[in-house]
């Protein structure tokens, strides 16, 4: 008789090593294979993001997502949605800090004349019939409707606190000052530089399925057109200037004033230096031991000890030509100096003594867990390659992020804490009532203190 359940503990379970899907490049065109997979994802890739936008234009690469989104000036809005629908295919937009996407997922099998849509779409967008206007007042609102969220004006102090110049001082999808600049003409010519550029088309899925000739005949296609409409002046890929840090001698702690609030958004945040990629895998496991999860010191510390915030989470990112470490959270007004207090004594206990070896353990074992789940559909993994293709990251960039995972000891995790986390020079940025968040911070001993007025959108 056999038996169902056996005593003991259970077997140690052998994880293979992950491996992103292999990648096949043809002229214009990235492939990641996904053998037997029935759907397929399909994009077209701008390697131009918010991060490229002048500070004057904020929020033009959202603007122009939203007339992408509408589709082809040859075939009417209200058309484009229900053709793609009756393909099988789910169609978005992405927009990143380096590249604007164009994208769908459908059936292996219609794929092909999907990716013919999304390329004529992102190669003829209509910015006629009030169609840009229209748009632009919809984002505008938008933008006036996440300031009156909170924590909207604490996250662009913040980017102010960071930088001196550049386009991190302005939100994502900018002001309403800096849209009602994104004329049709700005749109049109921002457009044709993309174009000009040079965009690439993205495909994952079953190529034993998909014609890759035909997939690269539609990248050829997207090459620049006559405009209809001149340009005031020449059209060219917009100037690009990285943003300058601010590199403070001690803590900056502003506190952006909203009377009568019931909350205070809490953002503590410094500058990482780019070298810090070396160290990636390291550094990624402290972030995480400090605030990555409900089990992270922070939680235990400020939720479950202590019961001043609901959840509180650490991060770490790292692009082109910056680097930024930050905790963000919320708790009352009172509680405000002692919240921030706390989380800087986190992080100077991780700086002193590193992660336990558990800790390390039980990391790894969840960040290298999540990358097979985290790429397991098309779409995941063709905005990976994405993402690879405008770093200019290699194929092997998650393979070989698993073997780092994988091979770390408590030594090397404490090494980069030190070396890459502060309590000295972050910014801490509140907003929330400053009657009640100043006499907080002064009674934690923190200070001094600089009040920013709320603002507006």
């Amino acid at each position: 008789m056999s038996s169902v359940l056996v005593p003991g503990p259970p077997p140690v379970l052998v994880r293979a090593p992950y491996r992103f899907p292999p990648v096949t490049r043809l002229d214009a065109v990235l492939a990641a294979d996904l053998p037997g997979c029935p759907t397929a994802f399909t994009a077209v890739q701008f390697d131009a993001g918010i991060r490229s936008e002048p500070t004057s234009l904020a929020g033009l690469s959202h603007l122009l997502a939203a007339v992408l989104r509408e589709g082809a000036g040859t075939l009417p809005a209200e058309e484009f949605a229900p053709v793609l629908e009756g393909l099988g295919a789910t169609w978005s937009t992405t927009i990143g800090d380096d590249s604007l996407i164009v994208s769908a997922t459908a059936p292996a099998d219609t794929v092909l004349r999907v990716l013919d849509h999304v390329s004529r779409a992102a190669r003829f967008p209509s910015f006629e019939g009030g169609r840009v206007a229209r748009l632009r007042d919809a984002q505008s609102a938008q933008v006036e409707a996440r300031w009156a969220r909170p924590g909207t004006a604490a996250a662009e102090a913040l980017g102010r606190v960071l930088y001196r110049t550049g386009r991190p001082t302005v939100a994502p999808h900018g002001t309403t000052r800096t849209l009602r600049g994104l004329s049709e003409q700005v749109l049109r010519d921002h457009h044709g530089a993309l174009l000009a550029s040079g965009p690439r088309v993205v495909l994952v899925g079953d190529l034993r399925r998909i014609a890759l000739d035909r997939v690269a005949q539609a990248a050829a296609q997207l090459v620049p057109r006559q405009p209809v409409h001149p340009a005031a002046g020449p059209v060219g890929a917009l100037p690009y200037t990285p943003p300058e840090a601010r590199t403070p001698a001690g803590r900056d702690i502003v506190v952006v004033d909203r009377p009568g609030a019931a909350q205070a958004v809490i953002r503590v945040a410094h500058h990482v230096p780019l070298v810090a990629r070396s160290q990636h895998s390291a550094l990624a496991i402290a972030v995480h031991v400090l605030g990555g999860t409900v089990h992270s010191r922070l939680t235990r510390d400020l939720r479950d000890d202590r019961g001043l915030v609901y959840a509180v989470h650490a991060a770490l990112q790292l692009t082109q030509d910056t680097g930024v470490f930050g905790v963000a959270t919320q708790t009352t007004p009172r509680h405000a100096g002692t919240v921030v207090a706390r989380v800087l004594d986190r992080i100077a206990e991780l700086r002193e003594h590193g992660v336990s070896e558990g800790e390390l353990k039980s990391s790894v074992n969840l960040l290298i867990g999540r990358l097979p789940i985290g790429f397991h559909t098309p779409g995941a993994v063709g905005l990976a390659l994405c993402a690879l293709a405008s770093a200019g990251a290699t194929d092997e960039f998650h393979t070989r992020r698993y073997a780092d995972l994988a091979g770390l000891v408590p030594g090397e995790v404490g090494d980069a804490a030190r070396e890459f986390l502060s309590t000295d020079r972050p910014a801490v940025v509140i907003e929330g009532d400053a009657s009640l968040v100043v006499p907080s911070l002064e009674a934690a001993g923190l200070g001094p203190v600089r009040i920013d007025a709320l603002g507006h959108a």
